[in-house]
C-alpha cells in the first residue's frame, strides 16, 4: 500500500511539474533568450470616454473603434503617468528607461487578447517635433487578433534614439479590447 502510494504521488508530482511552466519562462511568442522582463503594460479599449482612475497599475486606456495618442517619454524609469487617452483627455503618458528603451537596448513584444479580428494599428512618430498625424516618419505597428491562441510577436522599432520622446497614434477597430505589452532586456 506504502508503495503504490509512492508511485502515485510521483506520478502526480511529475505531472504538475509538466503543467507549471518554469521559473523565468517566457510566455508563448517570446524569444526565450531574451533577458529579463522589465515593463509590461496592457492597452485596454473602451467603449466611450473612460472615467474611471488610473489606480497606479501599467495600464493606458484608449477608444474602442477610435483615434488615440500615447506619449513616451525619456526617463530613467517605466512608469505609467497618466493612463487615459480617451474623449478630450489628451494623450496617455508613459515615461522610459531612456538607458535602454528609447535608445534600443529593450526588445518590446505584443499580443491582443479578446474578440478575433480586433485590430491595432500604431502611426510612430517623434515628439513634439510631429508636423501632422499619420506622418509616420519612425514607422508604423499593425497587428490584428486572429482566432486561436494568442501570442507576443516582437514589435518593430516603436522607440528611437535620436527623439528623447516619442508619440503613438493609435487607431482601433470595433472588436478591440485589450493589447498586451511586455518589454525584455537585450542581454
Amino acid at each position: 500500500m506504502m508503495k503504490r502510494a509512492l508511485v502515485v504521488f510521483v506520478v502526480s508530482a511529475a505531472l504538475l511539474a509538466a503543467w507549471i511552466p518554469a521559473a523565468g519562462a517566457k510566455p508563448p511568442g517570446v524569444d526565450p533568450s531574451v533577458g529579463q522582463q522589465v515593463f509590461n503594460m496592457n492597452i485596454i479599449g473602451t467603449p466611450g470616454d473612460y472615467t474611471g482612475g488610473c489606480g497606479g497599475g501599467n495600464r493606458v486606456f484608449v477608444e474602442r473603434d477610435g483615434h488615440s495618442q500615447i506619449v513616451w517619454y525619456g526617463s530613467d524609469h517605466f512608469e505609467v503617468t497618466w493612463c487615459d487617452a480617451t474623449g478630450n483627455d489628451g494623450p496617455a503618458t508613459v515615461d522610459v528607461d531612456r538607458a535602454g528603451g528609447l535608445a534600443g537596448d529593450f526588445v518590446v513584444y505584443l499580443r491582443l487578447l479578446g474578440k478575433p479580428n480586433g485590430s491595432m494599428d500604431i502611426c510612430v512618430n517623434g515628439f513634439p517635433n510631429v508636423q501632422q498625424t499619420g506622418v509616420c516618419e519612425l514607422g508604423t505597428l499593425s497587428i490584428t487578433r486572429d482566432g486561436g491562441k494568442s501570442v507576443f510577436q516582437i514589435s518593430p522599432k516603436i522607440w528611437d534614439s535620436v527623439y528623447q520622446n516619442v508619440l503613438w497614434d493609435v487607431q482601433t477597430n470595433s472588436d478591440f479590447r485589450i493589447a498586451q505589452m511586455k518589454v525584455y532586456e537585450t542581454s
